[in-house]
């Protein structure tokens, strides 16, 4: 999970909602967001809006998983990242998921 936390990273500093989209999300997230009723247009507008949160929370995963801040779970096909209960009250977003898809782990949720 960490390349693919380090390329949501890239994405979010360099505001490549394309590339986010269309190679790192999960291909259940992408059908999400196709429907008529939501749009791509939230997809960008949610990572624009909340770009510094998410990027606060993804480098605080990143580099929290050597000291206890992050508890990580794995379930058959899908990892899950979360801040611990100590550090997490500082955070908007307190989890991430990935889901194996074929070979490649994508980012499937945020929360």
């Amino acid at each position: 999970p960490e390349h693919v936390l380090t390329h949501v990273l890239t994405c979010l500093r360099d505001r490549n909602w394309d590339v986010l989209y269309e190679q790192l999300i999960s291909s259940k997230m992408q059908q999400f967001y196709e429907q008529p009723d939501v749009g791509r247009e939230q997809f960008d507008s949610f990572f624009i809006s909340n770009r510094r949160e998410l990027a606060k929370t993804l480098q605080r995963i990143r580099g929290g998983k050597g000291f206890g801040e992050v508890i990580a779970s794995e379930n058959e096909n899908e990892i899950v990242y979360a801040l611990s209960a100590r550090v997490a009250r500082n955070y908007k977003f307190k989890n991430v998921t990935f889901i194996r898809e074929n070979q490649f782990l994508k980012l499937h949720s945020i929360w």
